[in-house]
């Protein structure tokens, strides 16, 4: 014990015969202090969006160093990626997507084959006049909830209306006559 009350270690040095990796100075204490544990290992899994929407198996192949470290093992912490999705934005449990439509489609309604990022096909029929910045939400058909079995988020279907390149001066007659009783 020091004057000011602490514990002083002390250091020993082995005299016996014994193995070599058990030859080197050993540091003793009295005090509780506790050895300081390895930062966990991260490894990144990265699943695509189906993936996390139907479940999957990843095969993952864990070794450790034959001849040892003598360190204290570590955790091991598995993060998943989400993987871009080329159709899907997602956000929580909902999904949005971008759908493309004529502009006659825009203006006179239609009918829309839509895959769902599960695996399944869904009608979606617009019959609204699709204007610029026109959402249509899909209640259920967004991603599972992981704290409520059954419960899933939505989707969201924004729309792009496609123009036409060029118009004869006869079209553009016959749609201004069409639209201008429109305004």
């Amino acid at each position: 014990m020091t004057e000011s009350g602490g514990f002083m270690p002390t250091l020993m040095r082995s005299t016996t015969t014994v193995p070599r990796s058990f030859a080197n100075p050993i540091l003793y204490s009295s005090s509780s202090a506790k050895v300081a544990k390895p930062s966990p290992t991260e490894k990144k899994l990265r699943c695509t969006l189906e993936e996390l929407c139907n479940g999957c198996t990843k095969k993952i192949k864990i070794t450790r160093d034959a001849k040892g470290t003598r360190q204290w093992g570590a955790d091991l912490t598995f993060v998943i990626v989400e993987k871009e999705h080329e159709v899907f934005k997602r956000e929580g449990d909902d999904l949005e997507m971008a759908v493309e439509v004529s502009l006659l489609e825009a203006l006179t309604g239609c009918e829309l084959s839509v895959a769902l990022v599960d695996g399944d096909n869904m009608s979606l029929r617009i019959e609204d006049v699709i204007h610029p910045g026109y959402v249509t939400v899909v209640q259920g058909k967004g991603m599972p909830n992981l704290k409520e079995k059954g419960k899933r988020g939505d989707l969201r279907v924004r729309f792009r209306t496609k123009f036409p390149q060029h118009l004869t001066d006869e079209q553009r007659a016959e749609i201004h006559s069409i639209l201008q009783d429109s305004s």
